[in-house]
């Protein structure tokens, strides 16, 4: 298991398995990769209409991923070590 503490930043998303990887042979990761990559590129272009492209104008899809994060885990076995209350957003 291999995740990110942050998911958006100033400028910056992290998407697939560079934001999270959780188990090459249990893992969904077409589903969810496939469902945040959609919440991103819609971010991304309210961020172009607004022309704000800082951690708090992407804020939402922090959240979101980290949700995602959280779905993932909790549906595969073994990952229970994992603390994801620890994974609090700081905004």
């Amino acid at each position: 298991v291999q995740y990110s503490d942050r998911y958006a930043g100033d400028g910056w998303l992290l998407l697939g398995d560079a934001a999270y990887f959780v188990n090459p042979l249990y893992s969904p990761g077409l589903t969810y990769g496939h469902s945040v990559s959609s919440f991103a590129a819609k971010e991304t272009v309210a961020a172009l209409d607004r022309g704000d492209f800082s951690e708090q104008a992407f804020a939402a899809y922090n959240d979101g991923a980290r949700a995602m994060f959280r779905a993932v885990k909790a549906g595969i076995p073994g990952t229970d070590h994992i603390d994801v209350k620890a994974m609090v957003p700081t905004h």
